[in-house]
C-alpha cells in the first residue's frame, strides 16, 4: 500500500495507507494506521451534528475506508459494528465527497514511522497546528478549483491518475465531543448518507470502470497479467447467469483452466503438458454461452 506520512521536528509519524485496486475491481482502500494506544481511545460517527454512537475503540485494529466502484463506501472498526454510505461511483466521481474527520490530541499521538519508500508521500507538519486538531480526509475529482474548504488549512493532495484526488486538511471536528472523553482520545467521525441507494450495480460498475480504464464503450474488455499468467474477459453487459467459456488457440496442446467466473468476468490460466504457461500466448478465439 502507498503510505501518507507526516514530519514534524525531525521525526516521521504514520497517518494512512492507501491502495487503488485498478488492476482489480476498481475498489479504493484507506487504513488510518494507527493502533488504540492505552485507554480512551474512542470514536464517533454522526447523523447530522448528532453523535449517535459512541464507544471506546477497538485497540487491536485499525479504523479502514472502503470505497468501491458501484459507490458503496464502508467504514470498518466502528466499535465492532459497520457503517456504510453510498456516494458516487469511483469511476465518475464529480463532486467532493468527505469520508472521515480525524481528531487527534497532538500529532505525537501518531506512531513513528520506521522506514520510509520512495513512493511515500510526505507533508510537513504546519507549525500554527498545535494540540487538537482535526483532519478532514475527502476525495474528489483531480480538476476541482477550489478544492479545500476556505476556513481549512490544506495539508495535502495525493492525486491518482486521472480517476480522484485525496484531499488532507485540518478543520473543526463537525460534532460536539462527547462529554468524559479524555483529553487523549483519537475521535473518528464518519459522513451521514449521500444518496439513499446505490446508483449502480456492482457488476454493471466493474464493467464500466474497466471500460473506462481502456477507453472503450460497449465492448468487451481482455487483460492479461504477466507474473500470473491470467487472462481476464470483463463483458460488454452483465449476463443472468455466470457463463461458460470455451477458448481456442492455435497450438491444439494447450488448453484454458477457467479460475473465476461471475456475471461480469471471468478469468482463466492456460494449461499445457506438465503444469501452466504464464506467458503469453496467442488465442484464436474464444466463445461464451450464457444467457443476457
Amino acid at each position: 500500500m502507498h503510505k501518507i506520512l507526516i514530519r514534524h521536528k525531525g521525526q516521521l509519524y504514520k497517518f494512512l495507507n492507501w491502495e487503488f485496486q485498478d488492476d482489480r475491481d476498481g475498489s479504493l482502500y484507506i487504513v488510518f494506521d494507527r493502533i488504540g494506544k492505552g485507554p480512551g481511545t474512542t470514536w464517533g460517527s454522526r447523523t447530522g451534528n448528532i453523535p449517535t454512537t459512541y464507544a471506546k475503540e477497538d485497540e487491536n485494529a485499525k479504523f479502514r475506508i472502503s470505497y468501491h466502484p458501484c459507490g458503496h463506501v464502508r467504514f470498518h472498526n466502528i466499535a465492532g459494528t459497520r457503517k456504510s454510505i453510498h456516494c458516487e461511483p469511483i469511476y465518475a466521481i464529480t463532486g467532493k465527497q468527505p469520508l472521515a474527520f480525524i481528531s487527534i490530541p497532538n500529532v505525537e499521538s501518531l506512531a513513528l514511522a520506521e522506514q520510509t519508500e520512495d513512493k511515500d508521500a510526505i507533508f510537513d507538519w504546519p507549525d500554527q497546528a498545535a494540540g487538537r486538531v482535526t483532519f478532514w480526509i475527502e476525495l474528489g475529482p483531480s480538476a476541482l478549483e477550489k478544492p479545500f474548504e476556505p476556513n481549512n488549512l490544506p495539508l495535502a493532495a495525493v492525486t491518482y491518475d486521472l480517476w480522484f484526488t485525496l484531499f488532507i486538511s485540518l478543520g473543526i471536528l463537525p460534532i460536539p465531543i462527547p462529554e468524559n472523553v479524555s483529553a487523549e482520545a483519537v475521535i473518528k467521525v464518519v459522513p451521514d448518507e449521500d444518496f439513499v441507494t446505490e446508483r449502480v450495480s456492482q457488476e454493471q460498475a466493474v464493467i464500466a470502470f474497466h471500460q473506462r480504464k481502456h477507453g472503450v464503450k460497449h465492448q468487451a474488455v481482455t487483460e492479461f497479467k504477466p507474473r500470473s499468467g491470467v487472462y481476464r474477459i470483463v463483458f460488454a453487459v452483465p449476463m443472468r447467469v455466470p457463463p461458460k467459456l470455451t477458448v481456442e488457440f492455435f497450438d491444439a496442446d494447450l488448453s484454458a483452466e477457467i479460475t473465476h467466473c461471475t456475471t461480469y468476468e471471468v478469468r482463466f490460466k492456460v494449461k499445457e503438458r506438465g503444469g501452466y504457461n504464464n506467458e503469453w500466448v496467442p488465442i484464436k478465439g474464444f466463445t461464451l454461452d450464457a444467457e443476457l
